[in-house]
């Protein structure tokens, strides 16, 4: 019987959200995972957050802090509430093609920072798509699907991950397929939660 490696052990990968200005948190939460051996890191992206002038300086520090460490899966979401047909981060943008200008902005100015991007996160659940203002997530779909265009004409090769689906739902998969956002995403996230 031979003794496992670190190198023999399993990939892990970890989810940390931080909060703009969180400078210390971010680097003790750095430190923490390095011990831990982890290598992949899903953050999060708020929109409502970086559409606020001051805020663009914390990603400039906190994306490419975060990608001297790990390979990191940004998760962009959150409407601006100035620009959401609710006035929340969960409803749906009055114009679909903003989240589309702004993740072309994100990925010109941080893309060199990550392999991979993920749009939006559960848009099956109340709490971050507010599904009463998009009923049949025509919004939604045509939000995606405009942003994963804008991220290819910047990068063709960057992935684009569907946000993970809580619960797991079929006919949410079916009707989003019915709206054709297959056709523009790379990957598909489910959250396997009990």
């Amino acid at each position: 019987m031979t003794s496992r490696t670190r190198q023999d052990a399993p990939e892990l990968g970890i989810l940390e959200w931080f909060r703009p200005g969180e400078h210390r948190r971010a680097e003790a939460a750095i430190e923490d995972l390095q011990r831990l051996g982890i290598r992949h890191l899903r953050t999060g992206i708020s929109w409502a957050d970086y559409h606020r002038p001051e805020v663009g300086g914390w990603y400039d520090w906190l994306l490419p802090t975060l990608a001297r460490h790990f390979e990191i899966l940004p998760c962009v979401l959150y409407v601006p509430p100035s620009l959401s047909r609710s006035k929340t981060t969960a409803g749906p943008p009055e114009d679909p093609k903003a989240y589309a200008d702004f993740l072309d902005l994100l990925v010109a100015r941080h893309g060199r920072h990550f392999e991979t991007i993920e749009l939006w996160n559960e848009p099956n659940n109340k709490s971050h798509w507010a599904f009463e203002h998009d009923p049949e997530w025509r919004t939604f779909a045509q939000m995606v699907t405009l942003a994963a265009d804008a991220v290819k004409s910047i990068n063709p090769k960057l992935p684009c991950v569907l946000g993970g689906i809580s619960p797991i739902d079929p006919n949410f998969i079916s009707l989003l397929s019915r709206h054709a956002v297959f056709e523009k995403l790379d990957v598909v996230a489910v959250h396997g939660f009990p």
